[in-house]
């Protein structure tokens, strides 16, 4: 992986283990966490096809594992909100990084926008929908999309349906904030969703599974 850059500021999705090489911060990287993610899905789909009665599990369904596959590329891209790359940023390159000339640079100057990154991502997969609606990837985004938001067990949620979650959005944050959030996937569609492309694609050439490979 090349690593997911905006502005000249690489994008996290770890901080720990604290790297001690180049090779180790890479692998806390948006990008490689997003391909072990996806590798780590592969490898789960490959062994409980070697279990008998699999083929009947809903798992097993060409459909089910595209959305699956589309959940794993897009669980984390919440996390390019400021206060969660700030902070890494921080704790990772100490003295040699002008915290307030980043946020201004990449942020307008925020450092939060009151939203858990499981939060973000589940909005940013909404609004990926919207762009390509009416395509196959517009239903698969449909089918991800409470999945990445569940993905670290929020029980908070209760019995998940869109507009509740939006609520809930929207008592978190300020109308500022969520618009601050979207406008900043707007400007930076072609670094992040690009990056995130080309995860898609690097992986498509080594999965092991047929479905998913078609995603």
């Amino acid at each position: 992986m090349n690593g997911l850059i905006i502005d000249g500021m690489e994008i996290f999705a770890k901080s720990r283990p604290r790297p001690e090489s180049d090779e180790d911060r890479r692998r806390l990287l948006l990008d490689s966490h997003t391909m072990e993610a996806l590798r780590a899905l592969d490898s789960t789909l490959e062994h409980a096809e070697q279990y008998d009665g699999f083929g009947g599990n809903p798992i097993a369904a060409p459909e089910l594992q595209k959305a699956t596959f589309m959940a794993a590329l897009l669980h984390d891209l919440g996390k390019v909100e400021p206060k969660f790359q700030l902070r890494i940023h921080r704790a990772l390159y100490k003295d040699s990084v002008d915290i307030q000339a980043l946020s201004r640079r990449l942020y307008g100057g925020e450092r939060s926008w009151g939203l858990r990154h499981e939060e973000l991502s589940f909005m940013y997969n909404r609004m990926i929908r919207l762009a390509v609606r009416g395509s196959e990837g517009s239903q698969l985004l449909s089918q991800s999309a409470v999945p990445i938001l569940l993905h670290h067990y929020n029980y908070e949620y209760g019995a998940v349906d869109q507009s509740s979650v939006w609520n809930l959005i929207r008592a978190r944050a300020s109308e500022e904030k969520v618009r601050s959030a979207a406008e900043f996937l707007r400007n930076h569609a072609d670094e992040l969703l690009g990056g995130l492309s080309r995860v898609a694609e690097a992986f498509a050439k080594e999965s092991r599974n047929e479905g998913i490979r078609e995603a």
